[in-house]
C-alpha cells in the first residue's frame, strides 16, 4: 500500500492507495440465440425494388411465424437502396459505365431464448441449410 500526500486548502490529506493483481475464469452457458438473415437484390426499377423487398420481408415473416415466432420478432437491422453500375470499354477503348439497376440490402435479426427454444433451433438449421 502506498501513500499520497495532497493539500487541500492549506491542509495535508492523507490519499491511500491499495493496488490488486489477480486472475479470474468465468464460464456461461449461452442462453440466447441471435440469428441474422440478409437479404440482397437487384431490380431494373425503382419501384420495383422497393416491391420485392417488401414481399421477401413479408416471406420471411411468413416463415417464422410458422415457426411459432410473432411478426414483430423479425426487426431490420439495416436499410438500403443503392444504384449499381458496370463498367465496360467501348469500341473506342474508352471505359463507361452502364446502368444495372436498383439493389436493395436488408439485415434482419430475430432473437429468441435457447432454453425455451431447442425445436426452434433444430427448424431454423434445417431451412438455413
Amino acid at each position: 500500500m502506498g501513500m499520497n500526500i495532497m493539500r487541500m486548502k492549506g491542509r495535508a490529506k492523507m490519499m491511500r492507495t491499495i493496488k490488486v493483481t489477480g486472475k479470474g475464469k468465468v464460464a456461461v452457458k449461452p442462453d440466447m440465440i441471435r440469428l441474422y438473415v440478409n437479404k440482397e437484390e437487384l431490380c431494373h426499377e425503382y419501384e420495383d425494388t422497393l416491391r420485392r423487398s417488401t414481399e421477401d420481408t413479408e416471406l420471411l415473416k411468413d416463415l417464422f411465424e410458422k415457426l411459432g415466432f410473432q411478426r414483430k420478432d423479425l426487426k431490420t437491422v439495416d436499410f438500403n437502396v443503392d444504384t449499381e453500375y458496370e463498367s465496360y470499354q467501348d469500341r473506342d477503348k474508352s471505359w463507361k459505365r452502364r446502368f444495372e439497376g436498383y439493389k436493395y440490402i436488408h439485415h434482419t435479426k430475430i432473437e429468441f431464448a435457447i432454453t425455451k427454444s431447442w425445436d426452434r433451433c433444430y427448424m431454423l438449421w434445417h431451412i438455413v441449410h
